[in-house]
């Protein structure tokens, strides 16, 4: 673009003009506004007769040469039909009794677009100061011309993005002379509109693609949601289904367990070897599906929120022997050589945790140790203390899994190969149960195996220290967790009830089924209130713990009884805030909850 202070004969009005169209593109002045302002000032400026700006909309159908009219711009100075490439979009006329061209409505006389995209291909303007002479052998144009009362012509392009995107012309109603001052001026001047343009479009680009990013991610963020809620609704119903189930069919194990072991060890008359050997298939095939049905039920039970961790001393010592021992008879079977790694110092012996559940961790790993090392392997328990910690790494020289396949360890009803289930049978519920019982206590577990090599499963469980005596455990005991709530109840329908209404509320319920543990779980917890059954708290020690909780806490405390209301406040002991009576009114549950405490 050729610099303002460059061009010839230019009076200082040009450049200001020029100046003030940068300085409105720059501050981004809507298009519309700037054209029409842009346009008015330079007829005014150029003291031409008519203005007018010619915004193509689209290629010209092509027409054999010898159908072509030299001069294709002067259909610039006409308007536009269906069939012509563009329009007039703009008109400024000194006067009102200069006609005007938008109105007009004669057929076009021909053009070709990219005759007209070559002829301005360098940007130049060109002016055209004798019409009637001009298009001498143009008939057709010049009857337009005549029209429109046009004498001479001031044509200068737009170019935008590498496309011809309308003229801007200054029609004159007598001949003049175009000075090159004027016609440098209008060529500026289209050349910067033609900025403004480019910048529209660029913003317009820009518009519609965030729109359509922020349509795509709000689409997006929705699909993620219902998918996150499908999910989490398959999720609930497949943990309702699971203990459902699991409960139905514990029942009818039991007696199958139950009864054939009563005929091993006291047969009506005597047993032959087959009946002997049948019967005790039974009793293990049912001890099997009692263990898979446990552990989908303990996984329904973790997944819930319903299992709490006791936590109590035990000896490191004697909870690893107790887990080989347990083990042994197996691993001889198999013929794997079970042996234990003690590198506990007797100071470092005691440690709190839940020992049920640790228990349960070691025979998960123990139990796969030698479901999956041939014979003549080994399979080794190693434990140790590190700092606030217990370690229990278990080694084999077992089949080992595959780098690529590690990832699967910890997924549910998950086993890596169909041979290998096949070959040892399972349910796949093991190492998933053993990462969820680790993450429960706030540990880590980590695998390290090689195929044909082994594998090597290290656990760490963090130490459980309440500073029971301390000043610092009064003064937090003194404040418990806002919104949680602990629910001691063993009728399962009614502790449903009463966990989805004060979930859905805004509380944090946690489960317990029994009150043997109470006042631990409490001061371990430290619920805000507490919600129990009446016959499951009773007792004289509980109601003494609870008592010797509530001098040093603000716990609120909601039975739950048999009892109709009239007899409510006689039976129920002082030490509680309120009770209701079964069967339960939800509206009045949560009432009662809400004014036990602030928290919504």
């Amino acid at each position: 673009m050729q610099p303002f202070d460059s061009i010839p004969h230019q009076p200082p009005f040009y450049h200001q003009l020029l100046h003030q169209i940068v300085s409105q593109i720059h501050r981004g002045l809507a298009l519309p506004t700037l054209v029409e302002k842009t346009v008015t000032e330079v007829r005014s400026i150029l003291a031409a007769d008519r203005l007018v700006l010619y915004q193509l909309q689209g290629p010209l159908q092509q027409q054999p040469p010898e159908q072509l009219h030299e001069p294709a711009e002067v259909m610039a100075a006409l308007p536009a039909k269906a069939a012509d490439p563009g329009q007039i979009t703009y008109e400024v006329r000194a006067t009102d009794a200069i006609p005007s061209v938008l109105q007009m409505t004669e057929t076009a006389c021909g053009a070709n677009l990219p005759q007209l995209e070559q002829r301005y291909r360098s940007g130049q303007a060109r002016a055209v100061d004798d019409v009637a002479q001009t298009y001498r052998r143009q008939a057709c144009l010049r009857k337009l011309l005549q029209r429109a009362e046009v004498k001479s012509l001031l044509i200068a392009p737009m170019w935008v993005q590498g496309q011809l995107w309308g003229l801007l012309i200054a029609h004159q109603c007598q001949q003049r002379q175009w000075q090159s001052g004027e016609i440098a001026f209008l060529q500026q001047v289209a050349a910067h509109l033609a900025i403004a343009v480019t910048q529209a479009q660029l913003q317009q680009q820009l518009q519609q693609q965030t729109t359509a990013l922020e349509t795509a991610v709000t689409e997006r963020t929705q699909a993620l949601r219902d998918a996150l809620m499908a999910a989490e609704a398959a999720s609930l119903a497949k943990g309702e289904f699971l203990s459902t189930m699991s409960h139905e069919l514990r029942s009818p194990l039991t007696c199958i367990i139950g009864m054939s072991a009563t005929l091993l060890r006291w047969p009506i008359g005597e047993l032959s070897p087959r009946q002997r050997s049948y019967l005790t298939t039974i009793n293990r095939s049912g001890e099997q599906l009692l263990d898979s049905i446990n552990d989908v039920l303990e996984v329904a039970r973790i997944e819930s929120g319903r299992t709490v961790l006791e936590m109590s001393e035990f000896s490191l010592t004697a909870l690893a022997r107790n887990s080989l021992r347990r083990f042994q008879e197996q691993a001889e079977q198999q013929q794997v050589s079970l042996s234990l790694d003690l590198r506990i110092e007797p100071s470092q012996d005691p440690f709190t945790a839940d020992p049920r559940r640790l228990q349960q961790i070691l025979s998960y790993l123990l139990s796969n140790a030698i479901k999956f090392t041939p014979a003549a392997g080994r399979a080794q328990l190693s434990v140790w203390r590190e700092p606030q910690c217990a370690v229990f790494q278990l080694k084999d020289t077992g089949i080992g899994i595959p780098e690529s396949q590690q990832t699967l360890l910890f997924e549910q009803f998950k086993q890596l190969e169909s041979s290998l289930q096949r070959q040892y049978p399972g349910a796949g519920l093991g190492l998933a149960l053993t990462k969820q019982l680790v993450e429960l206590h706030g540990g880590s577990i980590q695998v390290s195996s090689r195929v044909g090599q082994g594998s090597e499963f290290t656990v760490r469980i963090p130490e459980f220290r309440p500073p029971a005596d301390s000043d610092i455990y009064r003064e937090k005991l003194s404040a418990p967790s806002a919104g949680r709530i602990l629910l001691v109840e063993n009728e399962d329908s009614t502790a449903r009830l009463v966990s989805g209404l004060l979930s859905a509320a805004g509380y944090q319920v946690i489960w317990m089924l029994e009150g043997s543990r109470l006042f631990e779980q409490v001061t371990l917890l430290q619920p805000q209130v507490l919600i129990a059954d009446l016959d499951l708290v009773k007792d004289r020690q509980t109601l003494a713990d609870c008592d010797r909780y509530l001098t040093t806490s603000d716990l609120k405390i909601l039975v739950l009884t048999q009892l109709a209301p009239e007899a409510i406040s006689a039976a129920i002991p002082e030490q509680f805030d309120d009770a209701i009576h079964k069967p339960l009114d939800p509206q009045l549950l949560l009432q009662k909850v809400q004014a036990l405490t602030p928290f919504a």
